[in-house]
């Protein structure tokens, strides 16, 4: 199964922590939340994308020697926008009508053991199990 919003938070926390950043709790969350479909490896693909704009933006039209020369500090820290742009490279491979195929599929030919713990395809529409790992 997918991880949900609060695993998917905790996961972007983890992928950052040795990462120059000014990405927020807050902007973490909203990532968390835009990234609904995602697996763990998708997530990291994704920041690894975001992780190398900053890199990317600092060398474009530098020349070969001065790119050799650049130094960490002089490189910018990772933003939300990096996370928002590489969004647009780095799409989940599933979506909510595939999950519903497979539900479906399940439904007519799997086992008929009970779902009772198999997560939703719906999110809780709170936000409490996310805002707890910020307490």
């Amino acid at each position: 199964s997918l991880p949900n919003s609060k695993a998917r938070a905790l996961a972007l926390q983890k992928l950052l922590k040795d990462n120059k950043h000014e990405i927020s709790n807050s902007d973490i969350l909203c990532i968390a939340k835009k990234t609904k479909y995602y697996s763990f490896r998708e997530l990291k693909h994704l920041a690894q994308c975001a992780a190398k704009r900053p890199r990317e933006e600092k060398m474009a039209g530098l020349p070969m020697e001065l790119i050799k020369e650049l130094k960490p500090e002089q490189i910018r820290p990772i933003r939300y926008e990096d996370f928002e742009q590489s969004r647009l490279q780095i799409q989940p491979c599933v979506n909510k009508e595939t999950i519903q195929k497979f539900e479906k599929w399940n439904e007519n030919y799997g086992s008929k053991i009970s779902n009772s713990t198999s997560p939703s395809l719906e999110e809780p529409e709170s936000n409490s199990d996310v805002n707890d790992i910020y307490s």
